[in-house]
């Protein structure tokens, strides 16, 4: 049963089926994008000066193991995550959101054709689209 407001803020009770809501979760690292807004993101805050080269390579034996299927990918991102909350301390909130925001203008189009499609027409046929992500909120937005 879900319970619902009526203009008196008293509750009332309705039964769910009376009101279905068609909804669709997809994340969005790996999934729509191509890559992980994360791993872009400390890419792009390395190549920047804003974090040292040796974020970059901390995270280089990981990335390696991952490639050549040595190791799982939740290892490597970890890592990549690891890597960029001991490198953020300290940075100017205002480069990190410029970096954010150039790796997304340069990333945007790099998506899935058919996960693309899919939340088109999920779209246009009335769902509640949802996206989750493991990458920092203002990355996502």
């Amino acid at each position: 049963m879900a319970i619902l407001h009526n203009h008196h803020s008293q509750p009332t009770r309705q039964k769910a089926r009376s009101k279905k809501i068609k909804i669709a979760a997809f994340d969005i690292d790996g999934t729509i994008f191509r890559s992980s807004l994360l791993i872009e993101l400390v890419n792009g805050l390395v190549k920047e000066g804003i974090f040292l080269k040796k974020a970059h390579q901390e995270i280089e034996d990981d990335y390696h193991a991952w490639l050549n299927r040595i190791a799982n990918y939740d290892t490597y991102i970890n890592k990549v995550a690891e890597v960029y909350f001991k490198h953020i301390v300290g940075c100017k909130s205002k480069d990190v959101l410029k970096v954010g925001k150039a790796v997304m203008d340069k990333q945007k189009k790099k998506v899935y054709r058919f996960t693309r499609d899919l939340v088109g027409d999920l779209k246009k046929e009335g769902y509640y689209l949802i996206a989750i992500s493991g990458s920092p909120v203002f990355m996502v937005k």
